[in-house]
């Protein structure tokens, strides 16, 4: 040491490293609010460096770092906060569900095979459902030479009005990462991208093609819960003995999609012409999932585990793996917590 470091500047950098263990302790026990303690400790330590620089200038390379990770935290902790209260809003008011009235009258309207399918997933012996929450993790990519990135999701549903907020962590590279948050809400679609939970990379709202694409993804996963095929927002055809056309339409927007089904009455793959792309780069492409595994939660049979692609002139880009890991039904779960 070649300065001297005086009563109260000791005691501040004694502040300082006692706010870093402290969000550290924060941290490993769960606190949200650990990135704004790390924060204060890292502000403290580096006005003590600049007033000692030549003994502790190097101690500014781990605040950068500390900088770093605080930043990203506290990112991801107003990102979540906005899914947290567009969760709330989408649940304001109580369902107010059509299924509710399960009689076999608007069972018989449907086709046979969607009939079949309600029966074999077992709807139609257990509550309608009105709220949905569940977990996913699985992997994706962004074009068809990147490379598979893992992630994990939480999505909420509101069957009537039907509405959804989707919230994903997608792992890039080391301390990279994007948060990503899709959402239907009021027949309007959403879509947030954030890189570590601060830079916006995509941004989609207040557009038709994104209000379209948003209803035809909440149209696919219907799948997790069949009651909502009986909604009156849902109108079918049938196509073929195994085949059914499902016309979605909310506010005069109507978007619609194929359902095919096995001859046991499960549904193995869904097809749309949706939007692909962004900006001036956005075009109609068929959608599929295909639907590889099945397994019954709380009483209703579900497919558990889907791939879905984009069938492109240049070949099929199959972008997305996921497997639905915990489902809850009606109030059981809400954002996590019973």
């Amino acid at each position: 040491m070649t300065q001297t470091i005086g009563t109260t500047a000791g005691s501040f950098w004694l502040i300082s490293f006692l706010l870093f263990l402290l969000s550290v302790f924060l941290f490993y026990t769960k606190q949200s609010y650990w990135p704004f303690v790390m924060l204060a400790a890292i502000l403290i330590s580096q006005i003590l460096i600049i007033l000692s620089w030549t003994d502790a200038r190097y101690g500014t390379i781990l605040n950068i770092v500390f900088l770093f990770v605080a930043i990203s935290a506290i990112g991801n902790f107003y990102f979540n906060s906005m899914v947290k209260n567009e969760v709330a809003y989408i649940f304001r008011e109580p369902s107010i569900s059509s299924s509710q009235d399960q009689s076999i009258a608007p069972l018989e309207k449907l086709p046979p095979i969607v009939q079949k399918w309600l029966r074999n997933s077992g709807a139609m012996t257990e509550a309608p459902i009105k709220k949905v929450y569940l977990k996913q993790k699985g992997l994706l990519k962004t074009s068809p030479s990147g490379k598979w990135m893992p992630f994990t999701a939480e999505q909420w549903f509101n069957i009537s009005p039907p509405s959804f907020i989707w919230m994903s962590d997608v792992s890039m590279w080391g301390p990279l990462y994007f948060s990503g948050r899709d959402k239907l809400s009021e027949g309007k679609g959403s879509m947030l991208i954030k890189l570590n939970g601060i830079l916006p990379v995509v941004n989609s709202k207040n557009d038709l093609k994104t209000d379209e694409a948003t209803m035809q993804r909440y149209m696919a996963e219907i799948c997790w819960f069949p009651s909502a095929a009986m909604e009156s927002y849902l109108h079918w055809e049938a196509l073929d003995e195994l085949t059914a056309k499902a016309i979605m339409t909310i506010d005069e927007k109507t978007v619609m999609g194929q359902f095919i089904f096995s001859p046991e009455g499960d549904i193995v793959s869904f097809e749309t012409k949706r939007y692909m792309g962004q900006g001036k780069d956005i075009r109609q492409e068929i959608w599929q999932i295909h639907n590889s595994s099945f397994k019954t939660f709380h009483g209703i049979r579900i497919p558990n585990k889907s791939e879905v692609l984009w069938k492109l002139a240049e070949g099929d880009f199959k972008w997305l793996q996921l497997e639905i890991s915990e489902i809850y039904y009606n109030d059981a779960f809400v954002f996590g917590e019973e």
